[in-house]
């Protein structure tokens, strides 16, 4: 790892905040120090932070549903990170008037294990039931957000 530090501002300068918004790479980490200066001089350097940028994940390939006489799993491929880990996902079934529908009862957003794992399984009696009122035989179509 190179250590070269670089001045974001002029010793005449007083600053508060400071902001940086372009010249990053997703995945790359990057440390930030600072220092005061008084009249006198300058202070020591503070502890270091270290930031690792990132920007919106790439497009997903499409879900793929298997169904069983019980089950329909919906499984999915992770895009492209951008220097992020998956933290969360998402997952939403086609109703059968056409609209889609955010499934929490088998599908959590926050539960960490479907996550990981890439795939929920859902029970298809609530598929049939008044939430979908899909029907057996019916195509269940699924799209994933990560």
């Amino acid at each position: 790892m190179i250590n070269t530090w670089v001045e974001l501002t002029t010793q005449f300068t007083l600053v508060n905040s400071f902001t940086m918004s372009s010249g990053f790479t997703p995945g790359v980490t990057y440390q930030f120090r600072v220092r005061a200066k008084n009249s006198i001089d300058y202070g020591t350097y503070s502890s270091t932070i270290s930031l690792t940028p990132m920007s919106v994940p790439s497009k997903m390939a499409a879900p793929t549903t298997e169904i069983s006489n019980v089950y329909v799993k919906i499984t999915w491929v992770n895009s492209n990170l951008n220097g992020g880990s998956l933290v969360s996902h998402r997952v939403y079934v086609m109703k059968k008037d056409g609209t889609y529908n955010l499934e929490n009862t088998y599908c959590s957003e926050s539960d960490s294990g479907i996550t990981s794992q890439k795939y929920c399984m859902i029970e298809m009696s609530h598929l049939t039931g008044t939430t979908y009122n899909l029907e057996r035989g019916d195509l269940v179509v699924a799209k994933v957000q990560i």
